[in-house]
C-alpha cells in the first residue's frame, strides 16, 4: 500500500459527514472538508483532478479505493451508494 493509500484509508469514514466542498476547475483541484465521527475536522485536498462525479453528498458510510488508469480513485459512499467520486494524482489531508 502506497502512503498515500494509507493516509486515506487511516481516516474514519464511516459516520462522517461533510461539511463543505468545492472544486476548481482554474486549479484543477477538490477541496473536501468533513467532521469524523468523534467531530474532528478534516481538510482534504484532491490535486490534479481528472474526474469528479456529486450527488450532493452529506453524509458518508463507506470508502473504496483504487488505482486505475495511473490515477487514484476514491468512491465515497451513503447508504443509497456513490455520492462523490474522485480521479487524481496526489492528496493533502489536514487536521483543523
Amino acid at each position: 500500500m502506497s502512503e498515500l493509500d494509507e493516509k486515506l484509508n487511516n481516516l474514519v469514514w464511516s459516520d462522517s459527514t461533510i461539511s463543505n466542498y468545492s472544486h476548481d476547475l482554474a486549479e484543477n483541484s477538490f477541496l473536501l472538508e468533513l467532521k469524523d465521527y468523534l467531530f474532528s475536522q478534516i481538510k482534504i485536498s484532491f490535486l490534479d483532478v481528472d474526474y469528479s462525479f456529486i450527488d450532493d453528498p452529506v453524509y458518508i458510510s463507506d470508502a473504496k479505493f483504487k488505482f486505475e488508469d495511473n490515477l487514484y480513485v476514491i468512491e465515497l459512499l451513503d447508504d443509497d451508494g456513490i455520492v462523490l467520486k474522485l480521479k487524481y494524482l496526489n492528496c493533502e489531508v489536514r487536521y483543523i
